[in-house]
C-alpha cells in the first residue's frame, strides 16, 4: 500500500502537531509547578520583608523616644536654669528697690523736718477761696449757656415774626377794598401793642 505524498505529508504534519501539544502540556506543566512554587514563595518574602521593616520601624522608633527623653530633660534644665536666673534677678531687683526706697523715706524725714505745717486758719481760708473760684466760674458758665440759649431763640421768634409780618401784609392786599381796610386797621393796632 502505497500512500500518497499528500497523505504522507498530512501525517507527518500531525505527528509534529502531536508533538508540539505533548511539548506544549509539558512545558505548561513545568510552568504550572514553577508558577506554583514561586507563589509558596511570596509569603515568605512578605514575611522577611515586612519583618524587615517593623525592625527598621522600631529602630526609629526607639531613637525618636531616646530624642524625646534627651529633649524633655534639657527642657527641665533649662526651666530650672530660667527659674534660677529669674529668682537671682528679681532678689536684686528688690534689694536695689528697698535700698532707694529707704534713701526716699530718709529724704522726706529730713524734708518733712524743715517744713512747718499749715495752721488750721490758713487751710479753712483756702478751702473757702477754692469754694469761692468754683461758684463764680460755675456761675459764669451757667450765665453763658443761657444768654446763647435765649438769644437764639429770641433770633428764631423774631425771624418768625418778621415772616408772619410780611405774609399778613400780603394776604391783607389780596383782600376785598372794605375788608382790606378793616384789616389794615386790627394789623397797626397788634402791631402797635405794648406786651
Amino acid at each position: 500500500m502505497s500512500k500518497s505524498i499528500s497523505e504522507d505529508f498530512k501525517d507527518a504534519k500531525i505527528n509534529m502537531m502531536i508533538e508540539d501539544l505533548l511539548t506544549l502540556e509539558k512545558e505548561t506543566e513545568n510552568f504550572k509547578e514553577a508558577l506554583l512554587g514561586a507563589i509558596s514563595e511570596v509569603p515568605e518574602a512578605l514575611e522577611n520583608a515586612v519583618s524587615d521593616k517593623l525592625i527598621e520601624l522600631l529602630q526609629v522608633g526607639e531613637e525618636l523616644e531616646k530624642n524625646i527623653t534627651e529633649a524633655n530633660k534639657e527642657i527641665f534644665d533649662l526651666k530650672e536654669t530660667a527659674k534660677h536666673e529669674i529668682t537671682k534677678h528679681f532678689s536684686l531687683i528688690l534689694a536695689d528697690l528697698k535700698s532707694e526706697l529707704k534713701s526716699v523715706t530718709d529724704t522726706y524725714k529730713s524734708e518733712a523736718k524743715k517744713t512747718k505745717p499749715l495752721s488750721t486758719t490758713k487751710i479753712v481760708g483756702l478751702c473757702l477761696a477754692s469754694v469761692l473760684l468754683l461758684t463764680s466760674v460755675f456761675s459764669g458758665a451757667v450765665y453763658y449757656a443761657l444768654s446763647v440759649k435765649n438769644k437764639s431763640e429770641l433770633e428764631k421768634f423774631g425771624s418768625g415774626i418778621v415772616e408772619l409780618s410780611e405774609l399778613t401784609e400780603n394776604i391783607i392786599q389780596q383782600l376785598p377794598k372794605e375788608k382790606k381796610l378793616e384789616a389794615e386797621s386790627r394789623y397797626k393796632k397788634i402791631m402797635s401793642t405794648d406786651r
